[in-house]
């Protein structure tokens, strides 16, 4: 996983975006660009019994958006967005 980050371009908070690659992602639903779908260990409860897996896949271009001062963020799919802005009118203001 390599992270690439880029200072302008954040709409607000003043934050910026960075773009990760090969990101394991989890819950949800996976994009028609995620593959290597797998279950995932939990490991054990504090009683010692194993704890439920839960799917995971791997997302090749990961927009992340930082937001609530830092606290939390946005992931959407960099090839999602790409394809999706491919299909939108042209527009000059």
């Amino acid at each position: 996983m390599d992270e690439y980050k880029f200072l302008v371009g954040g709409m607000w908070e003043d934050a910026g975006f960075s773009i990760v690659t090969d990101e394991e992602v989890h819950p949800g639903k996976p994009c028609p660009h995620c593959h290597s779908e797998r279950l995932k260990d939990r490991g054990l409860r504090s009683n010692g019994e194993p704890m439920p897996e839960y799917r995971v896949w791997t997302c090749p271009r990961v927009l992340v958006a930082v937001n609530e001062s830092g606290y939390n963020s946005t992931g959407v799919c960099l090839d999602c967005v790409l394809e999706a802005s491919a299909s939108m009118p042209h527009t000059r203001s």
